[in-house]
């Protein structure tokens, strides 16, 4: 697999663990395992308006890594002016962080598995963050959601423009593609599950309707597990750019892929990990 992560880093790609061990001692570090289309991105906005969770951006994100664009306010190695990587997590850390010393970041399977390759000790680097895993129980909600974002060129409400949203709107029902999206999702899953078991880590896990149906408690429930000295009791949700793109069509596909691809789905969902929440609300 080429490490498209990794050759940005081009004098440095190394993550060394006495630069890790560093940062932990000033700051709470937190890592966020996502999967497309489970509402990562306006999760991080509003973990980022708490004022108390910095900002979990997909600091490794292998295609805006390259760019010397700001992705919600936020800077690629080359806009920080660096092409070590060390270097590049340190000033993220320090500029990014919240004021009561907490940050955090998101990875896709393939950022994770690029990310391993770059740390010099990955299972003592495991052991310094905090450990989260997001989910989407709904998965051809999410496989439409991605099929439609993937076609369209629309991923977020942000860039919504009458450009794109035309785009959007003539984007036609394909279940072929719904069905190679559905496989490339719970491919996902099932890295991660690899991956939790080989390292013995236990993320806390929560779901995309975690999210939605609770977002205010899913901050504070994210605070209380960085650290329990967090006044996790005064996060308030804010508003921001994002919202959801879902909607009436996004709705009649899934029935009709649910009932058109009846077999498929239960064949899937036999191979599917278990959707698993450890998100309560006392």
């Amino acid at each position: 697999m080429i490490n498209k992560v990794a050759e940005v880093f081009s004098r440095d790609a190394v993550i060394h663990d006495a630069m890790l061990r560093n940062l932990a001692t000033e700051t709470r570090l937190y890592a966020i395992f996502i999967l497309p289309r489970t509402g990562s991105t306006w999760l991080m906005e509003m973990a980022e308006n708490s004022k108390f969770l910095g900002t979990p951006q997909e600091w490794f994100n292998e295609g805006w890594i390259y760019t010397e664009e700001l992705a919600m306010g936020c800077r690629p190695p080359r806009l920080v002016g660096t092409t070590s990587v060390d270097e590049y997590i340190r000033r993220t850390v320090a500029d990014y962080r919240s004021a009561s010393g907490v940050m955090g970041l998101q990875l896709s399977p393939y950022q994770t598995q690029c990310l391993c390759e770059m740390l010099e000790k990955p299972k003592d680097a495991l052991d310094m963050v905090t450990k989260f895993y997001l989910r989407r129980e709904n998965l051809i909600a999410q496989a439409i959601s991605l099929f439609r974002s993937v076609t369209s060129g629309l991923f977020h409400s942000y860039q919504e423009s009458p450009v794109l949203k035309a785009r959007l709107d003539a984007v036609e029902y394909d279940g072929t593609a719904i069905q190679t999206w559905c496989e490339h999702i719970v491919t996902g899953e099932i890295f991660y599950d690899e991956l939790f078991t080989r390292m013995n880590i236990s993320p806390a896990r929560f779901t995309y309707e975690d999210v939605v149906a609770k977002p205010r408690e899913i901050l504070s429930w994210l605070a209380a597990h960085i650290d329990q000295n967090l006044k996790s009791g005064e996060i308030e949700t804010q508003g921001g750019r994002m919202s959801k793109m879902g909607g009436k069509t996004s709705s009649e596909w899934e029935q009709r892929f649910r009932a058109e691809h009846a077999q498929f789905l239960v064949d899937l969902e036999n191979r599917r990990p278990p959707v698993v929440s450890d998100f309560l609300v006392t």
